[in-house]
């Protein structure tokens, strides 16, 4: 949108007003039309102050002047475009600054029930932790079904829990938060008993743990960058949540359907993530570094295959699944709107997590964070603030989700190239 855009839009707007031949209206229409009209003028003045506040913000004096000439000089021509140019540049500024503003605009009693979610939520923290700190030491010996088996129950429990809490207790988002921690306990109790109970070298002994300095600088290299990462992520997704707020509940209530809905479709997505690290680690580990893009390419065949059908079969029985969560049909509209671009496209969000996946197996982590932060959370973040408030609606928003997918895995595929051509020079010069 242009400074003439914004400047002519009042043109647009048509008055509506009951004519004196209105006047033998039925009663009902006539509030109706009284109804509109209020609404009119409460619009018409929200855009007449923004537009009187841009003006006074942005457009000289100078710009005025030489606008409301009927003829110009070369010199003054020149000056018209230079202050006409910068106007232009300004108010991208100013809409930048209003999407700051928008993001911001999140009801009370939202703010104030997720508030009361979160703090019990994170009580269940360690509990959580617990439980992915034993679940990955099985994975990375080849026991993959146990800690499956461990999370069916903790989750059947959850969603018990949560029924009883909400239901015949009437605790609400109090009472799904206690589930949710109840759960995580569960969860964390099975893994280490099957730790405590183990007989191979990977048993849990409570007495004989301590602190090996050379292994927790390797955790850490590992970790540390993989978690950054996983925080940037997060905080892009709540400035995404934030400009869904600004839509109203509607659009929150769709938002929260279909994020629960492919929340499911990254359960799938993460799995063969963790499967692909877990393997290109052990191979990297014996020195077989063919059989490791095997193992990539084998896990991007997977992601793809499974995510084209479960993407799919989600956006095409996504008007279910949406009743499940609720039955008001602007709600799946928006929901639906959604999905369009975050399931159906959803093998690109596969992809990127396979590659960082398979870079951490080789013990490269630092790299990817950066790509991810770079590719995903810088993307969305412009598309936030510099596209997404000059084209406010839910499809432009949401193209975001594969827009930043794609850019991420570009720079992912380029430097997962450099690190395999760098393993082979050091194969070559060992051999």
């Amino acid at each position: 949108m242009t400074l003439n855009d914004v400047l002519t839009k009042q043109n647009v707007i048509t008055k509506i007003i009951l004519k004196d031949g209105d006047k033998e209206l039925p009663k009902e229409l006539k509030v109706k039309i009284m109804r509109i009209r209020m609404a009119y003028n409460k619009i018409k003045k929200q855009f007449d102050d923004d537009t009187q506040e841009f003006t006074n913000q942005i457009i000289s004096d100078e710009l005025r002047e030489l606008a409301n000439k009927s003829e110009r000089t070369p010199e003054e021509e020149a000056r018209f475009n230079e202050l006409n140019d910068k106007t232009n540049s300004e108010y991208q500024e100013y809409l930048i600054q209003k999407g700051f503003e928008e993001v911001k605009d999140t009801p009370d009693d939202v703010i104030n029930l997720s508030t009361l979610y979160m703090r019990i939520y994170f009580m269940g923290m360690p509990f959580f932790m617990l439980y992915n700190y034993g679940a990955s030491i099985l994975r990375a010996v080849g026991d993959t079904k146990r800690p499956l088996f461990f999370l069916i129950i903790a989750g059947i429990a959850n969603a018990g829990l949560n029924m009883c809490l909400v239901i015949i207790f009437h605790l609400g988002v109090a009472g799904v938060a206690i589930g949710t921690v109840i759960s995580q306990f569960i969860s964390s109790v099975l893994v280490l008993r099957c730790l405590y109970q183990s007989q191979t070298s990977y048993q849990l002994r409570f007495s004989k743990l301590k602190i090996n300095v050379e292994y927790l600088e390797q955790i850490f290299q590992v970790g540390i960058p993989a978690g950054i990462q996983s925080t940037v992520i997060n905080f892009s997704n709540v400035l995404l949540q934030s400009s869904v707020n600004s839509f109203g509940s509607i659009a929150m209530a769709g938002y929260t359907a279909a994020n629960n809905i492919f929340g499911f479709l990254y359960v799938t997505v993460n799995a063969v993530t963790q499967a692909c690290m877990s393997f290109t680690s052990q191979n990297y580990g014996v020195g077989k570094w063919k059989r490791m893009d095997r193992v990539l390419i084998d896990c991007l065949i997977l992601s793809f295959i499974a995510m084209m059908i479960l993407g799919n079969s989600a956006y095409f029985f996504g008007p279910k699944l949406l009743t499940i969560y609720t039955s008001n049909p602007k709600v799946i509209q928006c929901g639906m709107e959604i999905l369009l671009y975050t399931t159906v496209t959803y093998f690109l969000c596969g992809f990127m997590d396979l590659f960082p996946g398979a870079l951490r197996g080789m013990g490269r982590s630092g790299v990817p964070m950066i790509l991810s932060i770079i590719g995903t959370v810088g993307t969305r973040i412009v598309w936030i603030f510099w596209i997404f408030p000059s084209h406010r609606s839910l499809d432009i928003l949401f193209i975001s989700y594969p827009a930043s997918w794609i850019i991420t895995i570009i720079l992912q595929v380029i430097c997962y190239y450099f690190v395999r051509k760098q393993l082979y020079g050091k194969k070559i010069a060992q051999a």
